[in-house]
């Protein structure tokens, strides 16, 4: 049985279009938080990677770091926002409260 969830902001779905591109290849967004993303690779990175990649949520893009909290083989990695800048914070903030919205008008 999973353990209780330690996330400290709501994870949201993503769409077909949501995705991510690093210098070693790209991936789909599974879902996508204040604090992170689920990235979908078949050749996910080792726990503890660090890496720079730019997320395109919807028409927008942001340029972050994360470190690789979780690695599924063949599924893909957890990954936890990691040095973002004030800017970038508020930016993926504004645009996660899109996706609420754009969801919420959808129920």
């Amino acid at each position: 049985m999973p353990g209780p969830d330690k996330r400290f902001s709501p994870r949201l779905n993503a769409t077909a279009s949501d995705y991510v591109v690093y210098v070693e290849g790209s991936g789909k967004v599974k879902d996508v938080s204040l604090g992170g993303v689920f990235i979908e690779d078949r050749q996910p990175f080792p726990v503890g990677t660090v890496f720079g990649f730019t997320l395109s949520l919807g028409n927008e893009q942001l340029v972050v770091k994360g470190v690789v909290r979780q690695c599924i083989p063949e599924k893909g990695m957890g990954i936890r926002f990691h040095e973002v800048t004030l800017d970038t914070r508020n930016k993926l903030e504004r645009i996660l409260n899109n996706m609420i919205r754009a969801h919420a008008g959808k129920a």
